[in-house]
């Protein structure tokens, strides 16, 4: 794997194994190509952790490179801020830290199937950002599913729409389907309000069906803006 060439980019062996053993065992995860594993101690230690400036720095170093986005962008949610205040200004780590606050994970996926439907990939980026935070495991309250959170009677009805009978649940947990449906929801629900891009949003979160009651009851045509 190309990680082999990223090994100068890893924090230090030396400090890590000094400060913090689970860290250390996950970069020597990393460097041999065992980044779902690696993934897996990351989110153990991230689930365990105590707030430390210098080692949460580290641990997102490694969260970049296990190309699993979730911790990353917790990390950064969380404690990216403090961190930032304690490290030297450079651009290089302002940009470091953005791309980790805004992560494009699955990024052939997404711009595949974005591509596909004549969608922006970077919307369906910041979409999945907001649904799941990157977390294809994740289920909602409602039942809601993986990445784009998408309920399955709603992905039922996307693939008998395009021919298709063939649908267990447990495949939405796959970024593949996921991302593929979620992006054909999308644009289904553009088509379905081709006046205001912020109701296919609203209509994305709450159902279609929500979103018409609402514009009946409350809302005037054109006010919209977003």
């Amino acid at each position: 794997r190309h990680l082999v060439a990223e090994k100068q980019h890893l924090p230090r062996p030396q400090k890590l194994a000094v400060y913090d053993a689970s860290l250390f065992r996950i970069r020597k995860m990393i460097s041999i190509g065992f980044t779902d594993l690696a993934h897996e101690e990351l989110l153990f230690w991230f689930e365990n952790r105590k707030f430390d400036v210098g080692l949460d720095h580290a641990a997102l170093e490694l969260a970049r490179l296990t190309e699993h986005p979730f911790i990353g962008l917790s990390l950064s949610q969380t404690h990216g801020g403090e961190i930032l205040k304690r490290l030297p200004p450079s651009a290089s780590v302002q940009r470091f830290y953005w791309e980790m606050y805004y992560p494009r994970g699955y990024k052939e996926i997404v711009e595949r199937e974005a591509g596909r439907q004549g969608l922006d990939p970077f919307l369906m980026f910041a979409l999945i950002r907001a649904e799941s935070t990157y977390r294809p495991w994740v289920l909602s309250p409602v039942g809601a599913v993986g990445l784009m959170q998408l309920m399955p009677e709603t992905a039922r009805k996307l693939l008998g729409a395009s021919g298709k009978t063939d649908f267990s649940e447990e495949t939405l947990f796959e970024p593949e389907t996921n991302i593929a449906l979620g992006c054909l929801y999308f644009k289904f629900l553009q088509q379905l309000f081709p006046e205001h891009f912020s109701l296919a949003l609203a209509s994305y979160n709450a159902g279609e069906e929500a979103t018409a009651r609402w514009l009946g009851e409350d809302v005037k045509k054109g006010d919209f803006e977003a």
